[in-house]
């Protein structure tokens, strides 16, 4: 990897790190604070704007990053193509927030969410106006990661001292739209150092807006994926199992971003690897993905599920031990989707402008899910949106995985994954026999976390896994200098 991925990785695993963090102090805490169904309100308002910040956004995120990193060696070129693209999102969210405020208008049903729903479409109009796709594009992930650190700081200080009844939800909101707000907001001066971005007449319409349209249907599919559950939850179930089940999703969602966060660093240097068609790059690059994926995916999964009663009584608490069973599932969920719709989707399709296929994939794994979830979320409740959710993500690897062998070639593949699947299932094993000696809770968690990251460490260097050892290598040459 060049030095500049390194260095990229090292800010979003600094950044990923701390997003980890925080959750585990502010979850707890604002779960105990506001309870099941006040938390249930929020993620039902959060999961109604996605649908709305989905349209406005219009998958021009991921499409400005391939298309400006293509170009980011010309700055006329990339002043033209950032500026199209700018002004073809601010039309969308122009049109996306007038077709919010009629659903409001017209569905009173929804009334109980508005000023969540207001306040929350805020992070829609500033992540636009920012772009800070474009500082993804050129590969410069400090100010952004510096910033949010920052910001993110001061918001949990604000939870503690503004959110201290029930009542607070509508402060707990307000709270979590603060960092990308004043964020976004900096960004419009800072990144005027890549190029001029701004609004255009000259859009160029048919240059771009077929593969922007692929983009939002595959997006748009995958928002219905995550977001139906809670939903269908809130309105079949109650607002009681919504917010159990988003407790659970919160969990692995921490889990997810963290993995997932340094990995799109990647996105732009794929890009340019499809763009100038260097196969040989291609794989080489996708298999130390490939390597990174599976060294801390499985056994971040294998680690959740061996320890999920202890989390969710650490983040909610006796009130939400029955989040627990629909957590163990989705651990499941999630590292299948770590190899379809993260590896084979996000990180071949995308780059490869191989959108189509992707989309395709995306709608029919959102039509199977919701299909399910009307079916089994009426008698499951949430551990049936959990299942459901499994073999969504299981549908999505058998579609796209033929697609994604056409576009690149992994060597090594047992010898990349053995090591780490072997020291998860050791993982596991050594927690089943901790929650065996009788321990209570505190000495039970931290001797399960303690010896399970020991043991694996040690299991990736008798192997010499592959990510381990590059890691060890970058810091022996800076120790070096």
């Amino acid at each position: 990897m060049a030095r500049s991925i390194t260095k990229n990785f090292v800010y979003n695993i600094i950044k990923a790190g701390v997003n980890t963090v925080l959750p585990l102090i502010i979850f707890p805490y604002v779960n105990h604070i506001l309870t099941p169904e006040y938390v249930g309100r929020i993620d039902v308002g959060s999961a109604f704007v996605g649908y709305f910040a989905l349209l406005a956004t219009l998958g021009v995120e991921v499409y400005a990053v391939r298309e400006c990193s293509a170009v980011r060696g010309d700055r006329k070129k990339l002043e033209k193509v950032s500026s199209q693209i700018f002004s073809i999102n601010v039309c969308t969210m122009l049109l996306s927030f007038a077709l919010m405020f009629a659903v409001l208008f017209v569905f009173s049903s929804l009334s109980p969410y508005v000023t969540v729903i207001l306040i929350l479409s805020l992070n829609t109009f500033f992540t636009i106006i920012g772009t800070t796709w474009l500082n993804n594009a050129m590969e410069d992930f400090g100010f952004v990661t510096v910033t949010t650190l920052v910001l993110q700081m001061i918001s949990l200080a604000a939870i503690f001292i503004f959110v201290r009844s029930p009542e607070d939800y509508i402060k707990r909101a307000v709270i979590a739209v603060f960092p990308v707000v004043i964020l976004n907001t900096m960004n419009i001066f800072y990144r005027r150092r890549f190029c001029k971005t701004g609004l255009v007449r000259d859009m160029d319409f048919r240059t771009h807006f077929a593969s922007i349209v692929m983009l939002f249907g595959m997006l748009l599919s995958q928002t219905v994926f995550n977001n139906s559950d809670i939903i269908m939850l809130g309105i079949i179930r109650n607002d009681y199992e919504a917010g159990l089940y988003s407790t659970g999703v919160k969990c692995i969602t921490i889990v997810a971003q963290l993995i997932g966060s340094v990995l799109w660093v990647a996105l732009p240097r794929l890009s340019l690897l499809y763009a100038e068609k260097n196969k040989d790059g291609i794989n080489e690059f996708s298999g130390k993905l490939y390597s990174f994926l599976i060294t801390f995916g499985l056994p971040a999964a294998f680690g959740m599920f061996a320890v999920s009663d202890e989390v969710i009584f650490l983040v909610g608490g006796s009130d939400y031990s029955g989040a627990s069973l629909p957590l163990k599932v989705l651990c499941v969920s999630f590292l299948i989707s770590q190899f379809g719709i993260g590896f084979c989707g996000n990180f071949t399709l995308l780059p490869a402008k191989k959108e189509k296929q992707f989309m395709i994939a995306c709608t029919i794994t959102a039509a199977a899910n919701i299909a399910a979830n009307a079916f089994i979320i009426p008698a499951f409740g949430a551990v049936g949106a959990a299942v459901t959710t499994a073999g969504g993500n299981l549908l999505a690897l058998f579609i796209l995985l033929p697609y994604a062998a056409k576009e690149v070639y992994i060597s090594h593949i047992v010898r990349r994954t053995a090591g780490p699947a072997a020291g998860s299932i050791l993982i596991l094993l050594f927690c089943l026999i901790i929650r065996q000696a009788g321990l209570t809770f505190v000495p039970r968690l931290t001797a399960s976390v303690a010896g399970s990251v020991l043991l694996y460490g040690i299991v990736l260097v008798v192997t010499k896994n592959e990510t381990l050892m590059y890691g060890i290598n970058v810091i022996k040459k800076k120790l070096n200098r």
